[in-house]
């Protein structure tokens, strides 16, 4: 068997590589740590049963929680973290342990994923417990309630709201019969942070993983066109329950994704922009709501996927404020393309990036969370570390051009009470 190549970036100490089965793996060298992070995220749009995953989700979480201590004791692995989530689109493992644990940790969690032995009945009835009680007690707050709807309306992502009679109806054997054919049909996105040898990791990374079948849907990478641009401006309405004092104004704004060097230096672009507009203390947004005594709240992100990246700003003013604060908001967003921004505006977004953004990946086990999205979206496995030195070259005519290409057309959504 010929050995697979892999591609190192020296001056990031990151190393990936593509298994033959369509496994990515990435290694990001993080000198001075004394834990190692682990993100393993596999994609379930490509499985028939949505539902199922965070019910699967749950079953890990309640066998690594309730039942396998004598398991980690016996595979080396006392005080090691490991938890499952269920997203829309994928299921997420996360472990952190000490440095010269990792690849026990790999492998014990390569188990989990692929062996349905660790999964009984009585932890499959746990898992639906543990789903019900999450469905129950879950409230949806306005904003949130808009940003799902700006995400399905702009990038058709749509999710499905899972019912407790859902879950009461899921059958133990279909499930596992379920579990084991998507589990062996499903790329994993492997990413392993820490202070450890890249090089001998990455090849008993890949001797772990290249056991797995090759997988029909290993995704490649989609590159963007100006299409994904909004081609006019819409205006919705839905209504919000539970509010009756309070309107909600949402604008977003679509571009292109981040996935080369001229779109990361847009991404950067657009950050400035969101600072101006809503993200520091004197934003244009939230100083122009005030002054018409609008102002409750304003915040706004950025998000990004393999075909587009959204911005998108969230404002809650008060009802019988509601038609001005839209007119100012209206206008605020007609002078984006026009908008001029100094160096002082860079260097303070920078400055924000660098207390919030980089210390959010300060941790290897959130850094490698944060690169096995990268990586599961196509993005560059080096972004993390090409951002903060982007901000030192941006210049102010960047923004101007990033406002020109992106901000003609929005997509505005006001929740009413």
């Amino acid at each position: 068997m010929k050995p697979l190549k892999y591609k190192k970036q020296q001056e990031t100490n990151i190393f990936s590589k593509t298994l033959e089965n369509g496994a990515k793996i990435l290694i990001n060298n993080y000198p001075g740590s004394e834990l190692a992070g682990l993100t393993i995220l596999i994609d379930t749009q490509s499985g028939e049963k949505n539902i199922i995953y965070p019910l699967l989700a749950a079953m890990i979480a309640s066998y690594i929680n309730d039942e396998n201590l004598n398991d980690l004791e016996e595979s080396g692995l006392i005080g090691a973290r490991i938890e499952a989530n269920a997203l829309s689109d994928c299921l997420i493992i996360r472990g952190k342990i000490r440095n010269n644990k990792l690849i026990e940790l790999v492998r014990y969690i390569k188990n989990l994923l692929t062996d349905t032995k660790f999964y009984s009945k009585k932890n499959f009835e746990n898992a639906q417990n543990i789903v019900i009680e999450g469905i129950n007690q879950h409230t949806e707050s306005p904003i949130k309630l808009l940003e799902k709807n700006i995400r399905s309306a702009l990038i058709g992502a749509k999710t499905h709201e899972i019912s407790e009679n859902e879950i009461r109806k899921m059958q133990y054997n279909e499930t596992m019969a379920h579990y084991k054919k998507w589990a062996y049909s499903s790329s994993p996105n492997i990413v392993a942070v820490g202070s450890f040898n890249p090089e001998s990791t990455m090849n008993e990374l890949s001797q772990i993983f290249a056991s797995l079948p090759k997988t029909e849907n290993v995704k490649e990478t989609i590159k963007p066109s100006e299409s994904v641009l909004l081609k006019k401006s819409e205006k919705h309405i839905i209504k919000i329950d539970n509010s009756p004092d309070t309107s909600y104004i949402a604008v977003a704004f679509r571009m292109k994704p981040v996935i080369d060097k001229l779109e990361i230096k847009d991404f950067v672009a657009n950050s400035v922009l969101a600072h101006v507009l809503y993200g520091s203390d004197n934003a244009i947004i939230k100083q122009e709501l005030k002054k018409i005594g609008a102002f409750q709240e304003v915040t706004g992100n950025i998000a990004t996927n393999k075909t587009s990246s959204i911005m998108s700003i969230y404002a809650a003013v008060p009802a019988n404020l509601e038609n001005e604060a839209i007119k100012t908001i209206e206008n605020i967003i007609s002078g984006i393309p026009n908008i001029k921004v100094s160096q002082d505006n860079i260097i303070a977004t920078k400055m924000k990036v660098i207390s919030e953004f980089v210390s959010s990946v300060e941790k290897p086990e959130s850094r490698s969370a944060a690169m096995a999205f990268l990586l599961w979206n196509g993005l560059k496995d080096d972004l993390l570390d090409k951002l903060l030195s982007l901000y030192s070259e941006i210049t102010p005519d960047d923004v101007y051009n990033a406002a020109k290409l992106y901000y003609n057309n929005y997509y505005m959504l006001i929740g009413k009470p």
